[in-house]
């Protein structure tokens, strides 16, 4: 009996909840707005952003493979690092074209950490490298991690590869132009397809929402889903908390480059982005729909210290996780008390259903 009586009090707040949410605009939810921002002004912005950036890379790879100079190879190392940006902001949008099959852009983009033995099979292949032969390629051969790998991998003898082998710098100039291809067919579909799905009349092809609840829901559990990744995932497996204190190194991602905590970082400023909306001064994100002030100063004070603990942790992290361990340790503990205010306190906040991270176990 007690069962049925938390049920049936749990229904009665979730109609409650709709009710107070949609009634102010008869009919349309309040909370419809934050979808469109999300949607539009957030995610769509960082993927333009990723398809400027993947396209400058693509010039400055191709400037490098004409004439391999250290001064090329530095410009178009600046360049990938600034793609990444973009790119791991809006690592929080783990639905839609990014995993959905058949666009599936993630692993095409982002698969790491990288193969190096794949990546050099490929060099050392003669399979030809057009467009339409990377699109039948499997992940291993593609994406800003290979990019990483042979911008990055041979040390000071980058320069001297890329003359000496041609066809390395084939390969890196093949794969950078399909991370540019893949870039700008993720924004064309998610700007066709996807915004459509997840903001409202959700007069998309797929019908994967049918509510603002639902989408919403997925907005806030992947913003819980990725600060729990970078604690475990990026910082936590690396470090040897999945191997018995025996650190991983080559279970870091951006490890060649070193960019491996800006990674973080990124990552972590993206889930911030969907908290405060595009400017922080406005407000126009998730923040928004919570009216207890004392939580909402909670959730600031917990990103604030997060990304301070992150910022205390010294570069690069491949070095820190074996010299400067507590310093790793402090960020992710900072990372669990954010993500426990998000996955409990938020979610109940604002009418929110907690699910599980399907990166469990991977």
């Amino acid at each position: 009996m007690k069962q049925y009586r938390t049920l049936f009090m749990c229904c009665v707040a979730c109609v409650l909840f709709a009710e107070c949410m949609g009634a102010s605009s008869g009919g349309s939810d309040s909370r419809d707005p934050v979808l469109a921002t999300l949607a539009e002004q957030v995610t769509l912005t960082q993927y333009l952003e990723f398809e400027a950036h993947s396209q400058s890379l693509n010039t400055r790879v191709s400037a490098l493979c004409a004439e391999p100079t250290e001064a090329r190879l530095v410009e178009a190392r600046d360049a990938w690092w600034k793609a990444r940006t973009p790119w791991k902001q809006s690592e929080v949008v783990q639905f839609g074209p990014v995993v959905e099959y058949p666009s599936r852009f993630g692993p095409k983009i982002d698969r790491w950490p990288v193969n190096a033995s794949a990546v050099e099979d490929l060099v050392e292949g003669t399979s030809p490298l057009s467009q339409d032969d990377f699109d039948q390629m499997g992940v291993m051969t593609r994406g800003l991690p290979v990019i990483e790998y042979l911008l990055w991998a041979q040390g000071e003898d980058t320069v001297a590869e890329l003359t000496a082998n041609r066809r390395r710098c084939q390969v890196l100039a093949g794969v950078t132009a399909d991370v540019m291809t893949n870039a700008s067919r993720l924004v064309l579909v998610w700007r066709d397809d996807w915004i459509p799905e997840i903001v409202p009349p959700f007069s998309s092809m797929y019908g994967t929402y049918t509510s603002t609840g639902a989408v919403l829901n997925e907005w806030v559990n992947r913003m819980v889903f990725t600060v729990e990744n970078i604690r475990l995932t990026k910082l936590g497996k690396p470090a040897g908390d999945q191997s018995n204190g025996k650190t991983l190194p080559g279970s870091l991602e951006s490890r060649y480059s070193g960019r491996s905590l800006m990674d973080a970082r990124d990552a972590l400023d993206g889930v911030y982005v969907v908290w405060t909306g595009p400017t922080e001064a406005e407000q126009t994100g998730v923040v928004t729909l919570g009216s207890d002030a004392a939580l909402v100063e909670r959730i600031e004070a917990l990103f604030a210290d997060a990304k301070a603990r992150l910022a205390q942790v010294p570069e690069p992290l491949e070095q820190a996780i074996e010299d400067e361990p507590e310093q790793v340790a402090l960020a992710q503990e900072s990372l669990r008390a954010l993500q426990v205010a998000l996955q409990q306190d938020l979610t109940a906040a604002i009418g929110v259903t907690p699910t599980f991270n399907d990166a469990d176990g991977d």
